[in-house]
């Protein structure tokens, strides 16, 4: 597998089925999301770009440039990495094994992200429009249906996860109409989840 292979199967596992098409955890739950293509591909790209400091171990200078891009800490990210590393015998045991290496930091990277986004774009949305739409107070019950939703894999939330992240990748590399239909797209997912968890 060439580094670009891994780059896309990493960013496109539980998320992108080609074309305009992505999907849920399930990958029979899809949907057309024209644009989604370009966003993915900036992001590969850029991914593709900052290779090099990987290659060189400077993974301190990976994470702050991602951790910058898309206004997210990552310092527990790379504590997490580092454990991986030294429960391996450290990063020189990777030496030859580049593949690896940017394997494990990808998929390291993208859980942070995609937990961001989902906090900021979809959570914490859900929240506020519970709260608006019901006049209720958000308890631990109403947070426990939607880990409950979650954990059986319910087709909107898990769509919104996805989408959420798209969002935060647009809002780095794409801040025009793209932007404005993604969050129409989770607002109306989110009201189909607070019907369920009223």
């Amino acid at each position: 597998m060439n580094t670009q292979e891994m780059l896309e199967n990493a960013v496109y596992q539980q998320l992108f089925l080609g074309g305009k098409r992505i999907m849920g955890k399930n990958p029979d739950n899809t949907m057309q999301l024209t644009g989604v293509d370009e966003i993915l591909s900036r992001f590969i790209k850029d991914l593709q770009n900052s290779l090099q400091l990987l290659a060189s171990h400077k993974i301190h200078e990976f994470l702050t440039h991602f951790g910058d891009l898309f206004s997210v800490d990552l310092t527990l990210t790379e504590k997490r990495i580092q454990t991986n590393f030294d429960g391996m015998g450290g990063i020189e045991q990777l030496v030859g094994q580049e593949t690896v290496l940017y394997y494990m930091v990808m998929t390291k990277l993208l859980e942070a992200l995609r937990e961001k986004a989902y906090a900021q774009w979809g959570f914490e949305r859900i929240k506020i429009a519970f709260e608006k739409q019901t006049k209720q107070k958000f308890t631990t019950e109403t947070h426990q249906k939607i880990q409950h939703l979650a954990a059986i894999n319910e087709s909107n939330i898990s769509l919104l996860y996805n989408l959420c992240f798209i969002l935060l990748l647009s809002s780095a590399y794409d801040k025009t109409k793209f932007s404005t239909t993604l969050k129409r797209l989770t607002s109306v997912k989110i009201n189909k989840i607070i019907e369920k968890i009223r």
